[in-house]
């Protein structure tokens, strides 16, 4: 996907972000026999602009992931931790973090998630330590709203679907660095 960036914005501001994914692990492309699967992931974005601040943002997020074939011991996709949106906070399509819980806490072969954020530019620093290769862009704070769950095939009742879920509210200070002068 495709986002104008500008100079002051302090993420996505305006519309849609959709990334999906779908892998294949079948033993007719030299995988076992016994770790045959389709994975199917989708994370589905949008920013609005809050239209009384510039640069206020409110950021939805809906995402999951299923896994079809054999079953992993370990799961498929792991779910929880501690962070959120970063460059430094990397992460891999399978993992969902839930900001509230300590860590990757639970694993399974499906899992969804929602997010909401609203994000506000705080300070625009723009300043480094001497001669130092840091240097302080801006610093934002973001206030969150995560809920999600993640299970094994045939763990939940279509009935209380919802009702295991967790959620996670909280605020973060984000700072946006500039690290060895270019990084």
């Amino acid at each position: 996907s495709h986002f104008l960036f500008f100079f002051y914005s302090i993420s996505q501001e305006q519309g849609p972000y959709v990334q999906m994914g779908f892998d294949i692990t079948n033993s007719l492309l030299g995988a076992a026999e016994s770790n045959e699967q389709e994975i199917a992931t989708a994370d589905l974005r949008y920013y609005l602009e809050m239209p009384w601040s510039n640069h206020h943002v409110l950021a939805l997020r809906t995402a999951g992931g299923w896994a079809f074939g054999d079953q992993q011991f370990s799961g498929t996709f792991r779910f929880g931790g501690p962070f959120g949106e970063g460059n430094m906070a990397g992460y891999s399509d399978r993992l969902f973090p839930l900001r509230g819980l300590p860590g990757i806490t639970f694993a399974g072969d499906r899992v969804l998630m929602a997010s909401a954020e609203y994000r506000l530019p705080l300070a625009r620093v723009e300043r480094g330590i001497g001669t130092w290769p840091i240097f302080l862009n801006d610093v934002n704070l973001v206030f969150f709203d995560d809920y999600g769950d993640s299970w094994y095939r045939n763990g939940k009742d279509h009935g209380a679907f919802f009702d295991n879920f967790f959620m996670g509210v909280g605020a973060e200070l984000r700072g946006d660095f500039t690290i060895g002068y270019g990084l």
